[in-house]
């Protein structure tokens, strides 16, 4: 397993995590919360419990883009790019966010929320990431 990679504990707990590091027989594994912050939560484990997984087309991704310094929510449009492929370090994802717009994001900048529900929503709307007009009037 590789840093960055996108892994889940066998049962599914807790949903999709990113692996930060592994040392021995365990492994570190940090799940995002929120972009608000952001707020992400750290949790070490055996790494036999977790397995790598790819992101399916239509999952709800977060990106900060750098070039409007802020917060973006998409969808995943097409499976794994090999970074092999791109000629680049590190695979990516094509990704489809609101308006039409695509990007092609590396592994190491995305984020996909954990499978807990939204304890407070004003943080999403603080930071503008609602999936369409229609929640954020909401």
């Amino acid at each position: 397993m590789q840093k960055s990679t996108f892994v889940q504990f066998e049962d599914g707990r807790d949903g999709v995590a990113k692996l930060v590091a592994v040392e021995g027989e365990f492994a570190e594994v940090e799940y995002f919360e929120s972009p608000a912050g952001p707020t992400l939560r750290r949790v070490q484990a055996p790494i036999d419990l977790l397995k790598v997984i790819e992101l399916s087309p239509q999952t709800r991704v977060f990106w900060f883009d750098p070039a409007h310094d802020g917060w973006r929510a998409g969808r995943v449009d097409v499976g794994l790019i090999s970074a092999e492929a791109l000629g680049k370090k590190e695979d990516h994802y094509l990704v489809r966010f609101p308006n039409g717009v695509d990007a092609t994001v590396p592994i190491s900048d995305l984020h996909v929320r954990w499978s807990h529900p939204i304890s407070d929503p004003t943080d999403y709307l603080a930071a503008r990431v609602t999936d369409t007009p229609r929640f954020f009037d909401g």
